[in-house]
């Protein structure tokens, strides 16, 4: 392999071309959002033994218009395209990108999908990365950095090219018809604002309640040896209550008064003003970097910061401090998706039939076994979405193992096509080693876990969960001329939208007929229903924030 400083040949049509941008300056706990001063971007094409590097960011749209008509290809494209975004107007097109690909197919497989690691794994390379380290300080490119970044660039090309044996594969199809479809929605998603003032203000109050708690406690609540001992003196033995955790014990005041305070704690430690200082940019806006496969069933996840992790039933008020930039946000999640799922998949004539007559399914499984909504119903529902066995319905219920096991054998009784569907994605799970959502997203289960064969259930639920809210975000997207794309979040199967006052009726028309797109793409002939909020902050739809704030929409 030669290096050549200067552009590259013109690319012929579908050729593939790998490129690959390193930046001065730029943190590694930043990557998704650009800063620093462009460092190089080179460039190699297939069947060309030469890869060509330019230096001057103003040669960036003279080499992406040489290139134009071949297949682009990237390790990781939501970082390069970020930053090649910073230069010249990238209008959206297809992308092979390397690591996407590799965690579409691979989901559960591997732990690590870094450049480093598919070498590794498909091309028997080890790659020395710790120069890496020297683009964050340094201002010119030495040879040696010349080097790595020629060579990052050219491992990548040759992974693509392995790669392509996956066309053929109909588990390919999650890559094509989901998660490719994704980069440039996500590249567009817009920041969300914080209430400073109020975060501020409820860290403090949260820090009190920690100091009070802990000093009626007279003991760390963080040390595991002391809170074991303090508890044997409410005769609460925790050192023989293995697989427990202190809910189950959340009656006693003592216990109560731990977990209380680690709550506290955890939030002042993990959402307190450190996280304000490390991820507020001008106007209190946070731009998380999303993930387009954060999980092995294809959800999508936050980083820097997270967002899926913030507290939400525990600490509601958290949630009220993110807030609209233009007066009130939409907030929209799916009714009864994993149940919804469960039909399409079993096909349950039962659960279908309720499905298509719009019933409470939560209300329609207490009915049947016996008990209330929120907690038989919902438990019940959700626990065979999971694979929750009849000691799991018990613990989680509080009720006697013989108890949990004959509400579950109701629950069989009447959805008699759910156990056997439970009992068919098992064995599937141990002959081929995987289970597929409806999209053909392969999720490999480990047989030596535990946790294996509730995976097995579990995984296309979930993962048809996550496809269903990605191809709704793609769809809504595609409608950008129609109503700004003004998309901020997507925490599991809820979407926050921040549209303008004029423009908050036409936003909903968009989600509305995206959402049925996204349907009938993924679970034809099945109905699946949304809820949809507005209000000033991300909590609308759990907290009444105001007479506008119930307007709901199925």
């Amino acid at each position: 392999m030669s290096i050549v400083a200067g552009l590259p040949p013109e690319a012929k049509s579908g050729q593939l071309v790998c490129m690959d941008v390193e930046t001065f300056g730029q943190k590694k706990s930043r990557l998704h959002r650009p800063e620093g001063t462009f460092a190089c971007l080179s460039i190699r094409l297939e069947h060309s033994e030469d890869t060509y590097q330019i230096y001057d960011q103003h040669d960036i749209k003279k080499v992406l218009s040489l290139v134009k008509k071949g297949t682009w290809i990237f390790h990781n494209s939501l970082y390069d395209l970020t930053q090649l975004r910073r230069f010249a107007t990238i209008q959206p097109r297809f992308i092979w990108d390397t690591m996407l690909v590799d965690q579409s197919m691979w989901g559960g497989y591997y732990d690590s999908y870094s450049l480093r690691s598919l070498a590794r794994r498909q091309l028997g390379i080890f790659m020395d990365k710790e120069i890496r380290n020297d683009f964050e300080t340094a201002t010119v490119m030495t040879p040696e950095m010349v080097e790595y970044a020629a060579a990052d660039v050219d491992y990548a090309l040759q992974i693509a090219v392995k790669q392509q044996e996956y066309r053929n594969s109909i588990y390919f199809n999650a890559y094509i018809n989901v998660d490719e479809p994704m980069i440039f929605p996500v590249l567009d998603m817009k920041p969300i604002k914080i209430d400073r003032p109020e975060w501020t203000r409820y860290v403090g109050e949260l820090a009190m309640l920690a100091k009070e708690t802990e000093a009626r406690l007279g003991i760390n609540s963080y040390s595991h040896q002391q809170v074991m001992l303090e508890a044997r003196k409410h005769h609460i033995n925790l050192k023989n209550t293995q697989g427990t955790t202190l809910e189950e014990f959340s009656e006693n005041e003592f216990i109560s008064d731990v977990i209380l305070a680690r709550r506290y704690r955890h939030a002042v430690s993990s959402y307190g003003l450190k996280w304000l200082n490390d991820n507020l940019e001008e106007d209190d806006l946070v731009y998380a970097a999303c993930h387009i496969t954060g999980a092995k069933t294809g959800r999508q996840s936050y980083s820097n910061p997270s967002m899926q992790n913030v507290p939400q039933r525990k600490l509601p008020h958290y949630r009220t401090l993110f807030i609209s930039k233009h007066g009130k946000m939409r907030v929209s999640d799916i009714t009864q998706q994993e149940p919804t799922i469960l039909g399409w998949e079993s096909q349950d004539p039962v659960l279908l039939a309720s499905i298509e007559a719009e019933e409470d399914l939560h209300q329609a499984v207490a009915d049947e076994v016996g008990g209330d909504r929120n907690t038989v119903g919902k438990t019940l529902n959700l626990g065979m979405s999971y694979g929750m066995s009849p000691k799991g319905v018990s613990k989680r219920l509080g009720i006697s193992e013989s108890a949990g096991n004959a509400l579950v054998m109701k629950y069989f009784t009447r959805y008699k096509g759910v156990f056997s569907w439970i009992s068919q994605k098992r064995q599937e799970a141990y002959k081929n080693g995987f289970v597929t959502t409806a999209s053909h997203r392969r999720m490999f289960i480990n047989p030596h876990s535990r946790h294996a064969e509730n995976n097995a259930i579990n995984s296309p639920i979930q993962g048809g969960a996550a496809d269903f809210t990605k191809v709704w975000q793609r769809k809504i997207w595609e409608r950008r001329e129609e109503v700004p794309y003004e998309f901020m979040l997507s925490v599991h199967d809820e979407i926050l939208n921040d549209p303008k006052p004029e423009d908050m009726k036409a936003t909903g028309r968009v989600e509305d007929e995206a959402f049925i797109e996204a349907a009938s793409v993924l679970y034809p002939k099945i109905k699946f229903r949304k809820e949809t909020k507005t209000g000033r902050t991300w909590a609308c739809k759990q907290l009444k924030e105001g007479a506008d704030d119930d307007e709901g929409e199925d």
